[in-house]
């Protein structure tokens, strides 16, 4: 009798964890039938706080995009406006921006669709590590491509810069977005 009621006992309690196990898990790898879809988009970055040359720039927005599932093999990014200095002149960066995400499909039959997943993704300071305080201007100002041109569920999108002043909190983007199934090709 007493070993039944430490069962009962265990399992009520274990319960709810396992629950929340595995809704974390669920949504970490929910399928989903996807096509990839190619966006072009011209950013027009404004450096207030943060000063980034020309290659810095470039790197920063390909990870981001990288990131948060961007294919890799049409990935394309050109900044403009450098000067012999490798500064963006006057501080402004236009940024022209080819790139391919996933979407959700409804028709998986089409010979495109590859298999995706929601995936619980995060981008705030020092996460990912490629991330600091400083690029709340860039996240701010990335804003209409990143929560549009990817696929996202309940998405959100914090950006309050103060310019020429780095703060811990002022950014953070979460949400699950699709990303390709680890594996497939």
């Amino acid at each position: 009798m007493h070993t039944a009621n430490r069962l009962l006992a265990a399992a009520v309690t274990a319960a709810p964890a396992l629950n929340s196990a595995s809704s974390r898990a669920a949504d970490q790898t929910s399928a989903q039938a996807a096509t990839w879809q190619q966006h072009h988009e011209i950013l027009t970055f404004r450096a207030y706080t943060s000063e980034y040359t020309c290659d810095g720039i470039r790197s920063k927005v390909r990870e981001i995009l990288l990131y948060l599932g961007a294919r890799r093999d049409d990935l394309k990014i050109v900044v403009s406006g450098c000067g012999p200095s490798e500064f963006p002149t006057g501080g402004l960066a236009p940024i022209n921006v080819e790139f391919s995400t996933l979407a959700v499909t409804s028709d998986a039959s089409q010979a495109s669709v590859v298999p995706g997943h929601w995936t619980q993704t995060k981008i705030l300071p020092r996460s990912p590590n490629f991330i600091d305080a400083g690029d709340c201007e860039l996240i701010a100002q990335m804003r209409q491509l990143l929560s549009t041109d990817f696929a996202w569920q309940n998405l959100d999108y914090k950006a309050l810069c103060t310019p020429h002043d780095v703060s811990v909190n002022s950014f953070e983007l979460q949400g699950l977005v699709l990303k390709m199934s680890r594996g497939a090709s």
